[in-house]
């Protein structure tokens, strides 16, 4: 029997205790702030709100510093263009200019082509007619000043 009653004493025992445990507990939530005070609130604010405008600050200098350069690498792409522009003009230029005289050049080929071509048929024209001379002709022609 003295066994029964230790171990309904220890029941009791840690029925009491976790009951124990349970108010102190509600009474620990019931007792927690639920807020920081005023003060901290407005120090976290505070820090927090300097950070804030400091990363503001730099994030605005960026968009100036990448605006300045957009602004500077449209300048700089606009100068190319108008170079590149100037360039491709000139060289159209000189391309019409050696065009143009290379018309020139085979135009007077030609001329001396159809010159030359004409100087060919009249030699091979006299060279027929002289074809049917011979030394023997020429030199009774020279002597009798008759053909033979």
């Amino acid at each position: 029997m003295g066994d029964k009653f230790l171990f309904r004493d220890g029941t009791i025992k840690g029925r009491t205790l976790e009951q124990w445990r349970q108010a102190k507990q509600a009474q620990a939530l019931r007792s927690a702030p639920t807020a920081l005070p005023t003060a901290e609130v407005n120090a976290i604010s505070a820090r927090f709100k300097v950070q804030e405008q400091q990363i503001e600050g730099r994030e605005q200098s960026a968009r100036q510093d990448a605006q300045k350069e957009k602004t500077s690498l449209g300048v700089q792409l606009a100068a190319t263009l108008t170079e590149l522009a100037r360039v491709e003009r000139q060289a159209n230029i000189t391309a019409s200019q050696d065009k143009a005289g290379l018309e020139r050049r085979r135009a007077a080929a030609e001329v001396k082509i159809k010159s030359i071509e004409r100087s060919v048929g009249s030699a091979a024209t006299e060279a027929a007619a002289y074809s049917g001379i011979t030394m023997r002709g020429f030199a009774w022609f020279a002597l009798t000043g008759r053909q033979r």
